[in-house]
């Protein structure tokens, strides 16, 4: 990968580089995360913080960038991302349905265990569908003739996909994100595509319906394997508690992502102490600094949706929800590959479709790094003579 990226600089040289709507955001986030920690007296692993700053802040950044200064700025980039949205959703569906046939007996009431494919555990799986099955809705806004149905019936497969994973809190801000996309979609579509699309749902509708009447009881008895415990908070009350009190011994850098926490099952693969909640994870772990840092962060991807109007930033707001919303519960804002990653690079397609400009402060720095480096060769070539 590294020897990919210094090709693919040195051979596709750039006239002018840009840094991005995301770049000082990213990058004092990253300084947020190397800071973390300090003064803390508790026991943290050796690459929580190491892989935490690469993966939730350099990752990203360097996805930002190579987006900003690569992509071919002639085409349609949010057609180009949103078809990729719609691939990867439907390749994951494909591997959780091959999973449950290899699996058959798992999705026996008295056998059932929740699935995991390797890379994921259902939870995480689930983050994926509600990242990428509006997609498919905004596909269907911007394509003519039957392939637009395609798009949406590959959206809506996906969302249905959420509940053979049994993840609860994805179910329910997935049904909220879903409902939010069919009534986005009603309002970006206009006249015979309007009726069509209105046709279409209440079609789907009387389908849907007619199967739950067919299919009651086995549907009533998967809703209950899904919601075996009702709506128990499976320890994530006491792990909050222990989050507040992280964060009120060590306010201002918090504990480190590396944090060594009183559950030796919340660590993830690459060391970092899961609470199952952003701002708690954030105030935990990183303290006031981290929360400044990582809400001026926030705060610029929703800049880039709001500053110039556009159909996709629609369909991006109906990712937010499902996403952003269930990691309130869970634990994408913290897993920097593919989640935080996948969304940089829906959020920077929206800042290149738009043209929208890098801030003020970006360009006076780059254009001092100019003057400086040119003064530099100047300077040497003046010695030289």
């Amino acid at each position: 990968a590294l020897l990919s990226l210094a090709f693919h600089l040195v051979y596709y040289r750039i006239e002018a580089f840009q840094f991005g709507k995301m770049f000082f955001p990213l990058v004092l986030f990253g300084i947020a995360i190397l800071l973390g920690g300090i003064g803390s007296r508790f026991e943290t692993t050796k690459t929580g913080t190491f892989a935490g700053f690469a993966l939730l802040a350099v990752m990203p950044l360097l996805v930002s960038i190579m987006f900003v200064n690569y992509a071919d700025r002639d085409k349609d980039v949010t057609i180009y991302i949103a078809k990729t949205a719609v691939y990867f959703g439907l390749v994951v569906v494909i591997e959780l349905a091959m999973y449950y046939i290899i699996n058959w007996s798992a999705i026996k009431e008295d056998v059932y265990s929740v699935p995991h494919l390797g890379w994921a555990v259902s939870n995480s799986v689930a983050a994926i569908f509600l990242m990428t099955f509006p997609m498919g809705f905004y596909l269907y806004t911007k394509t003519e003739g039957w392939r637009s149905y395609v798009y949406l019936f590959l959206g809506i497969g996906i969302y249905f996909a959420i509940f053979p994973t049994t993840s609860r809190g994805a179910l329910l801000f997935g049904s909220a994100e879903f409902l939010c996309t069919i009534i986005s979609t009603a309002l970006v579509v206009k006249g015979k595509k309007r009726k069509e699309y209105l046709i279409c749902g209440a079609a789907l509708l009387v389908i849907g319906l007619a199967m739950f009447a067919i299919l009651f009881n086995k549907i009533v008895s998967a809703i209950g394997i899904i919601f075996n415990d009702g709506l128990q908070d499976s320890g994530r009350f006491e792990l909050y508690r222990e989050a507040i009190s992280c964060f009120f011994e060590y306010p201002i850098f918090g504990v480190g992502l590396g944090y060594m926490g009183k559950s030796t099952a919340l660590f993830d693969a690459t060391g970092i102490y899961q609470f199952h909640d952003t701002i708690l994870q954030m105030a935990a772990c990183l303290g006031m600094v981290g929360l400044l840092a990582y809400g001026y962060y926030y705060f610029t991807k929703l800049e880039i949706i709001f500053e110039c109007p556009h159909p996709y930033g629609l369909f991006l707001i109906m990712v937010y929800i499902g996403y952003e919303g269930y990691s309130l519960i869970n634990v994408g804002t913290v897993k920097g590959f593919p989640d935080c990653t996948w969304i940089v690079a829906l959020t920077a397609a929206l800042e290149i479709e738009t043209r929208q400009k890098e801030s003020c402060v970006y360009r006076k720095l780059i254009n001092k790094f100019k003057n400086y480096s040119g003064l530099k060769i100047k300077n040497k070539s003046a010695q030289e003579e």
